[in-house]
């Protein structure tokens, strides 16, 4: 983008809504570059209705005056978190909008189905909002809060559907695990611990998602079906078997096997987050469902000594669900969420929007401890290569130590 000018059309505003529309039905990532260093109000808001904005600059003119102005300060902290100047022709950081970089690979190309799905959950990851008409103390109705959820819930799953067809014919998650050792994984998973009459304290490891729905709800029988618990704490371990390339069930065969089991999940953390649900990561390695009951919850804390949190790593993608983003995901400005999504984000940015508490520092000494040891051990960052058509399989793939 790098206008002649930055005098506003008029005839243009009429073109922003169905430039939307078209970004939102393009199976390709959208980006803008902005190579000049003064633009228009409105070319702003064109620029942040794309997938992602490249900027050369850390600070930006913006030019405008009343609604065209006053649009482009209300998308930019949506975007970025923060207020933008008021008057026309001061400069607006940018650096807060960048996308980042790392996500694309050999997958990309590998698997070129999933990214229109991909698209579809960062496109809408924040932005089903909940509006109050009557100001910011009023709920948002029950349609409203039906919307949001249908709007997370289907990009899940599109998401997952598109995964699964993508992997399903090239090799199996359980290929090289025996049965006996599965079944042992499971059975250790979920543990639970009933501390006082009003307080548990349960263990879910990364294993936990080769479980049927009816062993999980059997396992948390204790929590969800007695109402006198209101204090959960949740410790999140890394597995014997799974990983954060999990996020398929045991034994699924199709689509709706898929849907079922992660909607039925979304329930269980919708069941604990109605109590005063601590959650607290301590593995290096969790499976997504794992990170998004670790979102669900009122408490996060993060005592892995991972230094970045990240999301799934493609081809194995999905975005947030309900429940995740109902709870922490929506405190980040849209870019930093989908910066989250794709390549990542810092403990401190994150501790910085109120996402979690940073406890990577003071490990504690009954959790994960081989696991905890060879990442603190590790000289330095290791990525595990993206996977390729041609090299493809289901090996855990520890998240990037940054």
């Amino acid at each position: 983008m790098q206008p002649t000018t930055t005098a506003i059309d008029a005839a243009d505003r009429g073109y922003l809504k169905a430039f939307r529309r078209l970004v939102r039905i393009c199976p390709h990532n959208v980006l803008c570059v902005i190579r000049a260093h003064a633009v228009s109000a409105l070319d702003l808001v064109v620029a942040l209705s794309c997938d992602g904005v490249e900027i050369k600059s850390d600070g930006l003119q913006v030019h405008g005056e009343g609604e065209d102005l006053e649009m482009a300060r209300r998308h930019y902290q949506v975007f970025s978190g923060a207020e933008a100047p008021s008057e026309s022709g001061a400069v607006w950081p940018m650096a807060a909008l960048r996308m980042g970089q790392g996500f694309f690979g050999p997958w990309a190309a590998a698997f070129p189905g999933m990214l229109p799905y991909i698209w579809m959950g960062v496109r809408h990851a924040g932005l089903a909002m909940l509006t109050r008409p009557e100001g910011d103390d009023s709920k948002p109705t029950c349609e409203q809060q039906r919307a949001m959820e249908d709007c997370y819930a289907g990009c899940k799953c599109s998401a997952l559907f598109a995964s699964f067809d993508a992997v399903a014919e090239r090799s199996s998650v359980l290929a090289s695990v025996q049965d006996s050792e599965v079944d042992a994984a499971v059975a250790e998973a979920i543990a639970v611990e009933l501390s006082g009459p009003d307080f548990a304290s349960v263990t879910i490891t990364s294993d936990f998602i080769l479980a049927s729905v009816p062993h999980i709800q059997q396992k948390l029988a204790s929590v969800l079906g007695d109402s006198s618990v209101t204090r959960v704490h949740v410790r999140l371990l890394d597995g014997e078997v799974c990983s954060s390339r999990s996020i398929f069930p045991r034994g699924v065969a199709k689509h709706s096997d898929i849907f079922k089991w992660h909607r039925k999940w979304e329930q269980v953390m919708t069941a604990l987050s109605n109590r005063e649900l601590v959650c607290t990561v301590e593995g290096i390695d969790l499976c997504p469902p794992q990170m998004e009951l670790f979102f669900a919850g009122k408490v996060r804390q993060w005592k892995s000594p991972i230094k970045k949190v990240c999301w799934c790593q493609p081809p194995f993608w999905y975005s947030p669900g309900p429940e995740a983003m109902k709870g922490s995901l929506n405190r980040l400005p849209v870019a930093a969420l989908r910066r989250l999504l794709l390549v990542g984000l810092s403990l401190a940015e994150l501790q910085d929007w109120g996402v979690l508490e940073d406890h990577s520092d003071s490990l504690s000494s009954d959790s994960s401890q081989s696991g905890m040891a060879n990442a603190v051990a590790a000289p330095s960052p290791s990525l595990t290569p993206a996977p390729t058509a041609a090299s493809f399989d289901f090996a855990p793939g520890a998240r990037s130590r940054g």
